[in-house]
């Protein structure tokens, strides 16, 4: 009986990670930025943890602002408007899974910009690029630490769409799966990357 118990409450434990859906612009900390229900809905009681899938809705910008962030996945949502996960000074995220950042649909940038952090992914990173000039996808790193587990696929339908660069000395993204990028016409950049 106890041991059933123990299974239950460790069962029970997984089952109430929650969906996060980062729906105003702000600290991931921040209870109030987040909802369990949709990017429209009222806010969570508390931040992403591990187990939880994160959404960063369209117009939104989430700082990681500490070290020790984690959820289970990362979207950057698609949209029309400017949507980034930033990093302060600092902070780092453990990402279980995968990090994905969907297509643009208008003349606006959607981000991961590591800055000086640390972001860790279990699985693969992919960037989507949109079909028109200035729907960028974009994988920024200055002279923090990427690294991702799994593989890295850029797809980029227009020429530069879907980037990933280092802009400072000492910046380091290390890819230990399977790197590429599709559906190019003359290609995103990849800088000195560790792949």
């Amino acid at each position: 009986v106890f041991l059933a118990l123990l299974v239950l409450a460790f069962w029970s434990g997984e089952a109430m990670a929650a969906p996060k859906f980062a729906r105003t612009t702000g600290n991931w900390g921040t209870n109030g930025n987040w909802s369990s229900v949709s990017c429209a809905a009222a806010g969570a009681t508390t931040f992403p943890t591990a187990g939880d899938d994160v959404t960063i809705c369209n117009g939104v910008t989430i700082t990681v602002d500490a070290a020790g962030r984690s959820a289970d996945s990362v979207t950057i949502q698609t949209g029309a408007t400017a949507t980034g996960l930033t990093f302060a000074a600092g902070a780092s995220l453990n990402v279980t899974n995968n990090v994905v950042i969907d297509t643009p649909t208008g003349a606006v940038t959607k981000q991961v910009n590591v800055a000086t952090g640390t972001l860790t992914v279990g699985g693969d990173v992919t960037l989507n690029g949109g079909t028109a000039a200035n729907r960028d996808a974009l994988l920024t790193v200055s002279s923090g630490l990427v690294t991702i587990n799994g593989g890295l696929t850029i797809n980029a339908t227009v020429a530069t769409s879907s980037t990933v660069s280092i802009t400072a000395a000492g910046g380091t993204i290390t890819v230990n799966g399977a790197a590429g990028v599709t559906n190019r016409d003359s290609g995103p950049e990849v800088s000195h990357a560790t792949v």
